[in-house]
């Protein structure tokens, strides 16, 4: 709510068609959230493998139940 960038996100994430009618670029919005969400990603997996010191697929799935409770508990629905 508070940028720009925010408010375009949240339009497109809401309701594709309104957005492109309110004349935001929907395209670059969705390619900007991938490429930001895949940074992110990115960034992760070198402080895991700094962490851990190796980078071994399954060496982290002890993780998964974490990262969903953190998920939970910031407020994301489950259902959608």
């Amino acid at each position: 709510y508070h940028t720009r960038f925010g408010v375009h996100l949240l339009a497109t994430g809401g309701q594709v068609e309104s957005a492109s009618a309110l004349g935001i670029r929907t395209n670059r919005v969705k390619i900007a959230a991938y490429t930001i969400s895949g940074f992110c990603a990115g960034i992760a997996a070198l402080l895991l493998v700094a962490r851990i010191g190796s980078a071994e697929p399954q060496i982290n799935t002890g993780l998964l139940l974490n990262s969903v409770a953190a998920v939970v508990l910031g407020g994301v629905s489950l259902f959608g």
